[in-house]
């Protein structure tokens, strides 16, 4: 009910029906549904995922739409959709890969990278959030750290570690210093940071003088 019938044809509920059939005026189906019909686009998108639109005609790289392939960025079309929200979204989840493998895949929010990934809203990327692997070199969410969790080789992404804890490389601690043999070594602070040491043991090297390591 409320679509409308292009060359004759008759739409289920919210459905396109025939050639250039649309539904509703433009209408959303559902929650989270795709905005608007491409059948009658006249014009290329520009929109990237994560820009506004109004309807599917103002996105790029639509798979359903072979005159906007151009738009796509890569070997591999990350396909747009318009949604209910007003904003072009991935038409598939995407994933958080690393450097070796490809890159993240972009997202608008959660709802556009696939379980267990989250979006960073602002990179506009899929990323791993807390407690999620970040093995070859797959980017955490946030300020999170790709911490080794009781080995040398960083697996899952966690908060970083504070002060005098123990580590295997600088990048676990807050600090961005780790001192000592691998897999016992305790974060520190590095001589030359601005971070506020309270006595000897809290620098890498040297000495805490007037609450900087030096």
């Amino acid at each position: 009910s409320g679509a409308v019938a292009g060359s004759g044809g008759v739409a289920g509920s919210g459905g396109v029906a025939g050639s250039g059939g649309v539904a509703g005026s433009g209408g959303v189906a559902g929650s989270g549904g795709v905005a608007g019909s491409t059948a009658q686009c006249t014009t290329t998108g520009t929109s990237v995922i994560g820009d506004s639109c109004e309807s599917a005609c103002d996105c790029g790289c639509r798979q359903e739409d072979q005159a906007s392939w151009g738009s796509c960025s890569s070997a591999a079309p990350q396909w747009e959709t318009c949604k209910s929200d007003g904003i072009c979204h991935r038409a598939t989840c995407g994933q958080n890969r690393g450097p070796g493998l490809g890159s993240p895949d972009s997202c608008a929010d959660d709802s556009d990278c696939c379980s267990p990934f989250a979006c960073n809203q602002t990179a506009r990327l899929c990323c791993s959030p807390e407690g999620v692997s970040c093995s070859n070199g797959k980017a955490c969410c946030g300020d999170l750290r790709c911490l080794s969790s009781g080995g040398p080789s960083p697996v899952t992404c966690q908060q970083c570690l504070a002060l005098r804890s123990t580590c295997f490389q600088a990048s676990d601690c807050c600090s961005n210093g780790c001192s000592g043999s691998l897999g016992g070594g305790f974060c520190c602070i590095p001589s030359g940071s601005n971070a506020t040491c309270s006595e000897d043991r809290d620098c890498c090297t040297g000495t805490c003088t007037a609450g900087l390591c030096q």
